[in-house]
């Protein structure tokens, strides 16, 4: 099958990526630099990294407002791999011994990266609001009073000093009946984040080999960190003036953008989003929002993605916003309906559709790999990994068995957390897999989530009030999802290959670097909010917004407005699935099919929005490197876009720690117009 379910990454559009990573890398294949195993000391400089990281991370997110991790490659994991390899050079030049191999960077890069990716600002920032939220806020909103009697206490801190302090801050870090307080529901919330983590890990771990290996998927979000990683490319990459210029040049830029905080005399330049859909007349204005953006990160990240991938997402995005307009020329659409839900062209409701589809055709597309995988594990059947395949099934089981029996302890029927938790992995595999192909600057499915899907399903009606409580609160891991676990754990699974490391070891550092990180933000967010005040301006009221507000007034909403299900909602959701289907079967009978299933849920899920302009302006970039310059000419020029990428990295990072030490927020992206 042609389609998202099977596209290969060295098909004729998308080879450059492939050779691209091929040629950098050859020459450290061909000398054996890569380590056979992974060392103690790599293990132990990621160990220690991450708290250091996370802490800056989640410090810089909750307090400063100087860090984000709210994009597919972290900036500051970059900017600090980068920094890595140059003290790695001196250390070399100066104590060989001590130097860290390839694979000890890689190690460094994909502890620090997935232990971001969990603490960010999508997962792990929005619980802590969204647990104490009704305890405080009760007082302010008679509707929470009765829900707060109904979230289980056994989850949060439920002493009236510790609720105050959390929002009001005041109180000191080092006050034990804080942390005595928080014990209990560290544990338990340490306990279910690992479970989910573990689920996920378990789920790559058998589909990995079909994905990686045989389907070769493109991985484009891994072409910056393994040429930093290995020093053959690295070194390439670096002896090339086409980076030095690309770096130099969008360094400048942005740092002039910082500095003019400072002195207002310097230029600076709109990066980032601009509605220009606010000056639309009617019918164009039923388009709006309609975003333009300019990133030197994204656009450095775009260049590598497949051609046809790049094409699939700008093509349906522009469809969605043409019904759009042509919604308002009909009659169907209001001119200002904006992202409205439950209006033409109906958006959410196709998404809902669209997801449950390509689920269903890529759990087909992997039927007979799996089956082959569950031989190897429980039959006579010899292969490779026997034993992992093992403890992977076994830990999908046991993991989704105790997330089923978490909720049903507070509160939830089995059949209704078997139903959720369900369709949130069978969902995570999409993700998984538009990660792996689109590997896009960010993935915010804004339209899309599992809770939203399960009561189109059935209805809000069939919640009992302890349901609505505890289903609405899941929405702390199901916001947007721009920070994606699974995704990033089969990325590393993929820089594995590269570095013929024993995947059982590698999978088992990396585990214990997410449970670090976990620990870590739990401190570092407590601490923060306890001293300076969640609901104060000391902090980021954005975690408070989303993790309170927005799942709580949700909560209320399904209380107060039970629904059954809608059959107008679903049958909008069968001609998403429809259309899903139907591109996955285009691409069976035609060999160059360009338009994806993946590009369709992409386009309709939000998440190309805000870098729509630069899917097509890429797309036209390599499109036009290609027929004029080839492969060598792709290859040529991949140094300006790395250039450009690290630069954005770096600049986030060196003027996000000079406004910490000065106390002035220096952005090196302009605010948005909205």
């Amino acid at each position: 099958m042609q389609s998202s379910a099977s596209h290969r990454s060295d098909s004729t559009v998308v080879s450059p990526t492939h050779e691209h990573g091929d040629n950098l890398h050859r020459s450290e294949n061909r000398s054996r630099n890569i380590g056979a195993g992974l060392s103690r000391r790599g293990v132990v400089v990621a160990l220690v990294l991450v708290p250091l990281h996370t802490t800056w991370l989640v410090y810089g997110e909750v307090v400063l407002r100087v860090t984000t991790s709210s994009v597919s490659l972290v900036p500051s994991v970059v900017a600090t791999l980068m920094v890595l390899t140059a003290l790695n050079a001196v250390v070399g030049y100066y104590r060989p011994t001590w130097k860290l191999t390839s694979t000890d960077l890689f190690m460094c890069y994909a502890a620090l990266t997935l232990s971001a990716i969990i603490t960010g600002f999508d997962f792990f920032q929005l619980l802590l609001p969204s647990i104490m939220f009704p305890a405080y806020y009760q007082q302010f909103v008679p509707a929470l009073r009765p829900l707060e009697n109904l979230w289980p206490t056994w989850l949060r801190p439920t002493q009236a000093d510790i609720v105050y302090s959390f929002f009001n801050g005041g109180r000191s870090v080092w006050d034990i009946e804080l942390w005595r307080a928080w014990g209990s529901p560290i544990l338990i919330w340490t306990g279910f984040i690992t479970t989910l983590l573990v689920v996920m890990l378990s789920m790559n771990i058998l589909i990995r080999e079909q994905w990686v290996r045989h389907e070769r998927l493109s991985f484009p979000i891994v072409q910056i960190p393994l040429t930093l990683c290995e020093d053959g490319s690295r070194q390439q990459l670096f002896r090339s003036r086409l980076f030095w210029a690309s770096f130099i040049i969008v360094f400048s830029i942005l740092s002039s953008n910082a500095l003019s905080a400072l002195f207002p005399y310097l230029p600076r330049i709109q990066i980032d989003l601009d509605n220009v859909g606010r000056y639309f007349a009617t019918p164009f204005s039923g388009a709006a929002p309609f975003y333009i953006s300019w990133s030197p990160f994204a656009i450095g990240l775009l260049y590598f993605v497949p051609l046809d991938v790049l094409f699939s997402c700008w093509f349906f995005f522009v469809v969605r916003k043409a019904l759009e307009i042509g919604g308002v020329v009909y009659g169907w659409r209001a001119p200002d309906a904006g992202n409205s839900p439950h209006v033409f062209p109906f958006v959410r409701e196709l998404v809902q559709g669209a997801w449950v589809g390509l689920s269903l055709v890529l759990i087909w597309s992997l039927r007979k790999h799996l089956a082959t995988v569950w031989q190897i594990a429980f039959r006579k059947q010899s292969g490779e990994y026997r034993d992992l395949y093992r403890l992977a099934f076994a830990g999908l089981i046991i993991g989704f068995a105790s997330l089923v029996a978490f909720e049903w302890i507070a509160g939830m029927r089995l059949w209704l957390a078997a139903t959720y938790f369900l369709l949130f992995f069978i969902s995570t595999v999409v993700m998984t897999r538009i990660f792996a192909e689109v590997g896009a600057p960010s993935t915010d499915f804004y339209f899309f989530n599992v809770e939203n899907l399960t009561l189109s399903l059935l209805g809000s009606q069939a919640l009992r009030a302890p349901e609505t409580v505890l289903l609405g609160q899941c929405y702390w891991f199901n916001h947007g999802y721009r920070q994606h676990p699974m995704g990033h754990q089969l990325a590393a699974m993929k820089m594995m290959d590269r570095f013929h490391v024993h995947l059982p070891a590698v999978l088992a550092a990396v585990m214990l670097s997410m449970l670090v990180g976990i620990i870590t933000g739990f401190v570092v967010s407590i601490a923060a909010y306890h001293s300076l005040g969640a609901a104060t301006a000391k902090v980021n009221g954005g975690q408070l917004a989303l993790g309170g507000w927005e799942i709580w007034n949700r909560i209320i909403s399904w209380q107060n407005n039970p629904q059954p299900p809608q059959p107008s909602t679903l049958v909008i959701m069968g001609i998403g699935g429809s259309i899903v289907f139907s591109l996955a079967k285009l691409g069976d009978l035609w060999l160059g099919n360009p338009f994806r299933p993946i590009g369709f849920v992409f386009a309709f899920s939000y998440a190309l929005d805000y870098n729509w302009n630069l899917f097509l302006g890429m797309w036209l970039v390599k499109l036009f490197i290609l027929r004029f310059g080839g492969f060598k000419g792709f290859q040529r020029l991949a140094p300006i876009f790395m250039g450009a990428l690290l630069a954005d990295a770096m600049a986030q990072v060196v003027f996000g720690v000079i406004s910490a030490f000065l106390g002035i927020a220096l952005p090196v992206y302009l605010p948005p117009k909205w």
